[in-house]
């Protein structure tokens, strides 16, 4: 006979059970890694949101410095044009005003009480 021993099976069951320690502590450790690159990420992302949040208004005042609002029009007047805006502007503030110095001319709504 051969003098190799045979392991037993609690020898095996020992075996079994050391596997499986290091195969879960590997794939905590695993876990763990990836769970912090997702949080640096979040991180980055959360950064850069609110760095897109502050350019998008600051964008938004920037679109809006040279804006003037106007109360008070004709409200017979269905069509506002840059002359009328020119008209109107020029003499409630006495300045000289063409409409080449407007770039656009929007209406925003009309006060309903007003009407």
């Amino acid at each position: 006979m051969d003098s190799e021993t045979v392991p037993t099976i609690q020898d095996l069951y020992k075996e079994i059970v050391r596997n499986r320690t290091e195969i879960k502590e590997f794939i905590e450790m695993k876990i763990l890694t990836k769970i912090e690159a997702i949080e640096e990420r979040v991180k980055d992302v959360e950064i850069e949101n609110r760095e897109l949040r502050d350019r998008i208004e600051r964008l938004e005042r920037e679109s809006k410095r040279g804006n003037i609002i106007i109360f008070g029009l004709d409200k017979e007047v269905s069509y506002i044009s840059s002359e009328l805006v020119c008209e109107t502007l020029n003499s409630s503030l006495k300045i000289d005003l063409s409409g080449a110095d407007i770039a656009d001319v929007h209406t925003i709504g009309r006060n309903k009480t007003a009407l």
